[in-house]
């Protein structure tokens, strides 16, 4: 029982170590008057208990009595005073008479306002909400922050983007702090508890003080009645007592102390309270920081909406100090942070080499804000930079921190710096602080993780170009010196600034800069370290990229990185096709690749088959065709077409497109159709003397006759030596009086033992009409028949005649049919008669048949006998 009730005593009387960091010296001025109070009011409790303890609150004697002698105390035993004084001296009767409620009271009055007051005052840390606030805040970040046991602290060696550690210490900070800023139940409960003692210590001190100024009589009477006994006392009696209370003078000094005490206590919640509007010192720093803040700075300094945050702080700064305090805050909040941590920019404000490093930083908000002259920050515990401390890790020389002096405020600048010598370099990460020291504390520094540049890769001096494609391009270098973590490959596209048609091959762009980069066209590529060679795939073919090759380790590069210009191989031309094929020349056709920015022209060379050049060629890009004139006949030729691109003095060319030709030979010449009969003809012709590198006596003569009118078709070859040939072979009587077409044409086989034939030459030939027959003189009529012609085609007959005596004249008549009476003949005369059967042609050709013979004479009467 006893040990319980000491351990609750002590779990109200002794505050935990977390409750002592956030205790005013106020609040600890009052813990120490209520142990005054309990010392003063146990005190007089025990000399109360002490001094009553069987014998009575009073000392009281006996004044007189009342009874039937009134000569003495009989019939009272003379021997029994003392325990008429002692039932006296507690007796209610009497106590009341000599002491009032209050002072009877007295030591457990003290006790209960003492406790009164101690509750209120211990209450606000026993409430769980503020309790449980309050102690996670110390230990998650007082404690370990403040006394040196958090790891973040040594954040010389440490990156906490990389310790899950650091993670979640930081998300259990920021939780808290986040609890805390948006809440102020502990501010608000704080003032409320002063203000209640302060009303609780007026009450009694009102109370206490209105009795102890009360006049006390110094003795007090009264009068005990004693009952009849019968056979004893016979009746009645009053016995007198004077009386007064016992160490009164102890009391009534003891009553004053706890006046005093009391008054101390409302003076020290008094002057808590005003500590806490006016005093605070973090939350004043702040808002004199806030009040300098020039309007055209970035505002850092954001309005929270609870109180506890910096209430706690501003505890915390009277107890341990307020440069240990603002080490806290920066670990713990982010706007003092901001204030207290220097300004570098990494990008600008690191000069990495590649086994030095120099780091430069401006001076914190602080620092510019204290340099500014604010009076109520220099009158505060004396705030001042000291300097700032520069550390690096890992450092392999002995030197890795340095300590720069802050400028005065006649400074021209406000930048700092530090060099680091002797670095390794290399893969290493180097994690290099930059903190502010204000007294002996080091607030939470900006840090920069970073590597040192790599040494970069070398060029070949043959250049880095191994192989070059169509789609892809092969790159090769030479390692660089020391350790790194990647190559970082980035490939330009760069596209012609000029117009697509503006220039015909040969002529080159002047300047470089007629090629630009395009838009969203750089491809970076990350590369193993240990690559010495690379292939780029996905290029467009005719086109130049930039390649710029770096090392890289970290987000660091190195100093100078390789690049070269690269022009991808174009792609061949398509739909090659050679047309018009002569004894001498041709025609190359073909498309154009799309694309191609870099494109200037086709470079087409003509070879003969054992490879010796015949004609090269080089055109525009905007040409498709082109033509060869003086080719040899009956030849084998290879047409090659490469597709140039071409760039300053870079030239790439396509995989050539073959296509092999053979001319043809010469035509014969002058072929004609000799000594035609309506049933044969002779055929001559030129003989061809020239057919390349070939004899002309190998080639065969390719003879066609034909007649479309009788559906007549006729071929035969003729030898190289020969020039004519005896066609015997026509349709008799059907291919008389028709027209036919003769076909030439010279085939031969080449050195690749290819057939060509030549260009066909035709000729045209009519055969003359078959003659008429049987032809006989009517006696009667002296009219001529003859049979007619065997010719289908035969229009007519023409009849000739003479006499004998006069043969030079003849005469002529043209008869449709196959009879005819000639006019005007003589009697007694002879005349021969000449009958020819006639074929007319297109164009006004007429052919005759041989003539019919026969003589005619009429006797004395005109007849033919």
């Amino acid at each position: 029982m006893e040990a319980g009730i000491e351990d609750v005593a002590k779990s109200w009387l002794i505050d935990p170590a977390w409750q002592k960091v956030f205790k005013h010296t106020f609040d600890v001025v009052e813990d120490y008057i209520s142990y005054l109070l309990i010392t003063a009011g146990a005190l007089a409790l025990s000399v109360r208990l002490l001094d009553t303890v069987g014998s009575g609150d009073l000392q009281c004697m006996i004044v007189g009595v009342e009874n039937a002698t009134q000569a003495s105390l009989g019939p009272y035993p003379a021997g029994g005073t003392l325990g008429l004084i002692n039932y006296a001296q507690t007796e209610q009767k009497c106590i009341d008479a000599a002491l009032s409620p209050f002072r009877q009271h007295l030591p457990f009055i003290m006790l209960i306002q003492t406790l009164v007051l101690l509750i209120v005052e211990k209450f606000t840390f026993k409430i769980p909400h503020i309790a449980q606030k309050v102690e996670r805040f110390y230990k998650n970040i007082v404690d370990e922050s403040l006394f040196g046991k958090d790891p973040d602290v040594a954040e010389d060696m440490t990156d906490p983007k990389t310790s899950t550690e650091a993670i979640s210490r930081r998300r259990q900070r920021n939780e808290i702090c986040m609890s805390l800023k948006r809440s102020s139940i502990i501010h608000h409960v704080y003032l409320v508890k002063n203000f209640v003692e302060i009303l609780i210590c007026i009450l009694f001190l009102c109370i206490n003080l209105k009795h102890a100024l009360l006049p006390q009589e110094p003795n007090s009477r009264c009068g005990i009645a004693i009952q009849a006994f019968p056979g004893i006392v016979d009746e009645n009696g009053l016995i007198y007592f004077q009386c007064r209370g016992k160490k009164m003078a102890f009391f009534n000094a003891a009553l004053w102390v706890q006046i005093v005490l009391l008054v101390l206590h409302l003076l020290m919640s008094l002057g808590a309270m005003v500590w806490c509007w006016k005093f605070r010192p973090i939350s004043r720093l702040l808002q004199t920081i806030k009040e300098s803040q020039d309007e055209s700075e970035l505002e850092i300094i954001k309005e929270d909406d609870g109180e506890d945050f910096l209430f706690l702080f501003d505890l915390l700064s009277h107890s341990c100090g307020i440069e240990c305090t603002l080490r806290v805050l920066t670990h713990s909040d982010d706007t003092f942070y901001r204030i207290c941590r220097p300004k570098i920019n990494w990008k600008s404000h690191l000069k990495l080499e590649e086994d030095r490093v120099k780091v430069t930083w401006k001076r914190a908000d602080i620092e510019k804000w204290l340099l500014a002259g604010s009076q109520d920050i220099k009158n505060q515990n004396k705030i001042t930079i000291d300097c700032y401390e520069v550390t690096i890790f890992p450092a392999e020389s002995v030197k890795n921190s340095q300590t720069v002096a802050p400028k005065g405020k006649d400074a021209k600048n406000d930048e700092y710096s530090a060099w680091f010598f002797d670095l390794n370099g290399g893969r290493t990460e180097y994690v290099i602080t930059i903190a502010c020291m204000i007294g002996k504390s080091r607030m939470k520094g900006q840090k920069v993780v970073t590597n040192l540049m790599p040494y970069s890769p070398e060029k070949p001096k043959t250049g880095m170009l191994r192989m070059t494609g169509t789609n892809q391009v092969e790159i090769f270098w030479d390692p660089p010196k020391g350790e790194f973590a990647k190559y970082t490959l980035a490939v330009d596209h760069l596209r012609d600034s000029l117009s697509p048609f503006g220039s015909d091959i040969g002529s080159v762009h002047s300047h470089a800069s007629d090629f630009s980069v395009g838009e969203n066209v750089r491809n970076l590529q990350n590369l193993k370290w240990s690559l010495t060679s690379y292939t780029i795939l996905g290029l467009d073919p005719g086109e130049l990229y930039k390649m710029e090759l770096k090392s890289k380790t970290g987000n660091v590069t190195c100093r100078s990185p390789i690049q070269e210009n690269i022009m991808t191989t174009p792609i061949p031309v398509k739909g090659l096709m050679i047309s018009q094929v002569k004894s001498s020349s041709c025609l190359i056709q073909w498309l154009n690749p799309s694309g191609h920015s870099c494109l200037k022209g086709f470079q087409v060379d003509v070879t003969l088959q054992d490879g010796k050049l015949f004609k090269s060629a080089t055109v525009s890009k905007n040409t498709c065709a082109l033509r060869i004139n003086d080719m040899m006949s009956a030849t084998d030729y290879v047409v090659k077409i490469t597709t140039l691109c071409v760039h300053m003095e870079q030239r790439t060319e396509s995989v050539p497109v073959e296509m092999s030709l053979s001319t043809l030979p010469e035509p014969v010449n002058n072929i004609r159709v000799e000594n035609v009969t309506h049933s044969s003809a002779v055929i001559r012709w030129d003989s061809v003397t020239t057919f390349g590198a070939l004899n002309p006596s190998n080639c065969i003569y390719n003879l066609t006759i034909q007649c479309h009118d009788i559906d007549f078709f006729f071929c035969v070859d003729v030898g190289g030596d020969k020039n004519q040939y005896l066609l015997s072979k026509l349709p008799d009587p059907q291919g008389s009086g028709r027209k036919f077409k003769v076909e030439m044409r010279v085939s031969m086989l080449t050195v690749q033992e290819i057939e060509v034939q030549s260009e066909i030459v035709e000729e045209d030939f009519y055969t003359p009409p078959v003659k008429p027959t049987n032809v006989r003189v009517d006696p009667q009529t002296n009219e001529i028949l003859w049979t007619p012609s065997e010719t289908a085609s035969v229009s007519g007959y023409r009849v000739r005649w003479r006499s004998d005596d006069d043969y030079d004249k003849a005469h002529d008549i043209i008869v449709p049919g196959n009879s005819v009476v000639l006019p005007d003949l003589k009697p007694t005369f002879l005349y021969r008669v000449n009958i020819f059967a006639i074929v007319s042609f297109e164009g006004r050709l007429t052919l005759e048949s041989k003539e019919l013979h026969e003589k005619v004479e009429l006797d004395q009467n005109g007849k033919n006998p």
